[in-house]
């Protein structure tokens, strides 16, 4: 993963707060051109991908639940994304996991 790609948060000490947290975020459509951080995120239904080349990125400490389908229609899920070993890039989407 490139290091700060889209312009998202690359260390904790860019996150604003420490125990902030954002509940949940719902997409029908996933959308393009957005960028969202927050030290802690609940529950992420991004709904259909763009393809790669377009940016939908996120940046946190932890992931509760992750749920999207990709860009080719293949579901996507994903659970307790808290390392940065679990960080994701699936067509449009960029999950930065920093710890």
């Amino acid at each position: 993963m490139a290091e700060n790609s889209y312009g998202l948060p690359s260390g904790t000490a860019e996150l604003i707060g420490t125990r902030a947290t954002i509940g949940a975020v719902t997409c029908s459509v996933g959308s393009v051109d957005s960028l969202i951080s927050a030290p802690n995120i609940g529950t992420l239904k991004l709904g259909r991908l763009a393809p790669a080349g377009q940016t939908l990125g996120i940046a946190t400490r932890g992931v509760k639940s992750l749920s999207a389908t990709g860009a080719n229609g293949a579901k996507i899920s994903e659970s307790k994304l808290n390392t940065p070993a679990q960080s994701r890039e699936v067509d449009s989407l960029t999950v930065r996991v920093i710890g």
